[in-house]
């Protein structure tokens, strides 16, 4: 599926990528792909239920101690504001309510990330929960060909999925992971606890309960 194909993961957040994909990231680094993981929203003030001017230099920093294990990987981080900055909060942020008040960053997003988007294999997120920032990534890149969707963790956990996530799952067909090792789920356990300011008790029992299910989807008849 993935052989000797470039890999490029869009992360709505720094530490998305790693939650959802660490098990596949840990694989496809040992088979020497050259994987480039590109952060969206990088510029925030929230650390773990409480907003702090530092968030975003802790949690580059963190994503920066994990890349010194991956020495290989491209992490990009492309500055723009998540929707607690730009001026959501915790009753809009899972609304599609406020989305179309986002049009503009919607072609922000996508006139960059065109630049970065060539002939590689693209793994993007299911969107659960209608987590805004995950929203605006999916619908950017929904008919893109050579596209894969992951589940969002933890939020895939909580079984909401919404009916864009329901719609997609129609029109996609489930990849199994026969091949991923038992290493890879230890690899993506260890390598979560980096983002410490992102993983509450909580959240790493919500993935870890949870990974011997986990499905990625492509889209029918793209390739």
């Amino acid at each position: 599926m993935f052989h000797n194909k470039d890999i490029l993961i869009l992360s709505p957040h720094i530490d998305d990528a790693f939650f959802s994909l660490g098990y596949l990231i840990n694989h496809l680094y040992k088979k020497w792909h050259k994987i480039t993981i590109i952060n969206v929203f990088t510029k925030t003030n929230f650390l773990l239920n409480k907003n702090d001017e530092s968030a975003e230099f802790v949690r580059i920093q963190e994503e920066k101690q994990l890349g010194l294990k991956y020495p290989n990987i491209t992490f990009i981080n492309l500055g723009f504001k998540d929707a607690i900055i730009r001026w959501y909060n915790k009753n809009t942020l899972f609304s599609l309510i406020a989305i179309k008040d986002d049009l503009e960053q919607i072609v922000q997003i996508k006139e960059t990330l065109s630049t970065y988007i060539n002939n590689q294999i693209v793994l993007i997120p299911l969107w659960y929960w209608h987590h805004t920032d995950h929203v605006l990534i999916s619908y950017n890149l929904k008919y893109w060909k050579n596209t894969y969707y992951y589940e969002d963790l933890p939020y895939a956990v909580r079984n909401k999925k919404t009916d864009f996530a329901v719609w997609q799952q129609q029109h996609m067909e489930k990849v199994g992971f026969n091949f991923i090792t038992k290493d890879d789920i230890n690899a993506h356990l260890k390598n979560i606890k980096y983002y410490q300011s992102q993983l509450s008790q909580k959240h790493y029992n919500e993935i870890f309960n949870y990974l011997h299910q986990y499905e990625l989807w492509i889209r029918k008849n793209i390739f």
